[in-house]
């Protein structure tokens, strides 16, 4: 009896967590309750030219924090458009400019006290005089906020550096003589990285930053190695001369590598070194996952301190642990390399093998 009690707690846990992880999508929907107290310009069209175009960012979602992906409610530009035509109605009296949204992204980082939210926006104003566009200037705000479950308050993050944006650009005027102005560049194309040119040294305080292999370099900082062992190396990231932290980094590169901050997947913070790079960039890591452990146990706790295979997505740059559910929804289109991890013993040397190859498979 005690051991069909013992069944029956496994199967219902196991149910609750594939319940837990199938909703693997992330609607934001911005509604402006009113318009801005701008009178000098409206905004006509939106171009929408991120570094990539896959989701307005990464969420967390489920009793694990799991990493899903983050859309608007409907496609981008059009989402954009409408919501700029309630906080600038269009009238005759107003400059018609364009905004070219170089960056939107939302993210969120837990701690043991609370959540962060946060948004990141950068728009570049242009002006169109006779089918050419002249760039009026480039913006950006950040906007964060702590609390116990920040996913359902983004869409106000991203109305809030929208106004801290419109209301700068209306300060500063965009009526201006075209022969003064840039040309502005316009590329919609869906960027990526290229790893084959090489990492520059820096921090990333977001996946932006690591996508546009533009780290901040110009903020000196020392790493110090904190736990090693013949498995893993812990980093922690200070201020030069200082016991002091750099916080709410994304990760760093020191030219070569890439190292991410585990607050990405688990509570702690700390930074762990790629083992190799690619479309799915690879880690693995031992950790504590506190979750699994209040939720199953001892037996939780000793299957949570196994050494995983993680990989951070370069195109969404969301983090996934690479449980045997997200292998196999990983290689799903590639039917070989499933196959073959499924032959295999399926350990920690064959995950590391089988994403090599599909990291090899995708740059054919």
């Amino acid at each position: 009896m005690k051991s069909g009690k013992i069944i029956f707690f496994l199967f219902i846990s196991i149910i609750s967590f594939k319940g837990i992880c199938q909703n693997d999508a992330h609607l934001v929907m911005l509604q402006p309750k009113e318009k801005l107290e701008v009178s000098n310009f409206y905004i006509s069209e939106v171009i929408d030219n991120r570094v990539s175009k896959e989701g307005i960012g990464v969420i967390q979602k489920g009793a694990f924090n799991k990493q899903v992906a983050a859309n608007f409610s409907e496609p981008f530009e059009k989402h954009l458009q409408n919501t700029f035509n309630i906080l600038l109605p269009p009238a005759e009296n107003k400059e018609s400019i364009t905004a070219l949204i170089h960056k939107l992204y939302i993210s969120e980082r837990t701690t043991t006290t609370y959540e962060l939210g946060t948004c990141e926006v950068e728009i570049e104003f242009l002006n169109s005089v006779d089918g050419i566009k002249y760039s009026l200037g480039t913006y950006s705000a950040t906007v964060e906020k702590k609390g116990l479950d920040v996913t359902n308050k983004h869409d106000e993050r991203i109305l809030e550096s929208l106004t801290q944006i419109i209301n700068e650009a209306s300060l500063k005027g965009v009526e201006k003589d075209p022969n003064d102005l840039p040309v502005a560049n316009n590329d919609r194309t869906n960027k990526k990285i290229d790893f084959s040119e090489g990492l520059k040294k820096g921090l990333y305080y977001n996946f932006n930053n690591l996508l546009s292999n533009s780290p901040v370099d110009t903020l000196d900082y020392n790493t110090k190695l904190i736990a090693e062992t013949k498995k893993l190396q812990h980093y922690l990231v200070h201020y030069p001369n200082s016991r002091k932290r750099i916080k709410n980094l994304f990760g760093y590169s020191d030219g070569e590598n890439i190292y991410l901050n585990a607050t990405n997947y688990t509570q702690e913070e700390y930074f762990i070194k790629s083992k190799f790079l690619g479309k799915y960039v690879y880690f693995e890591d031992q950790y504590d996952n506190k979750y699994v452990t209040a939720a199953f146990g001892m037996i939780g706790s000793l299957a949570s301190t196994k050494l995983h295979g993680i990989v951070l997505d370069t195109q969404t740059g969301i983090v996934t642990v690479l449980t045997e559910n997200k292998i196999e929804k990983l290689l799903e289109q590639q039917p070989q390399l499933l196959a073959e991890y499924n032959r295999g013993a399926q350990k920690i040397e064959d995950i590391r093998s089988i994403i090599k190859k599909l990291n090899d498979t995708l740059e054919e």
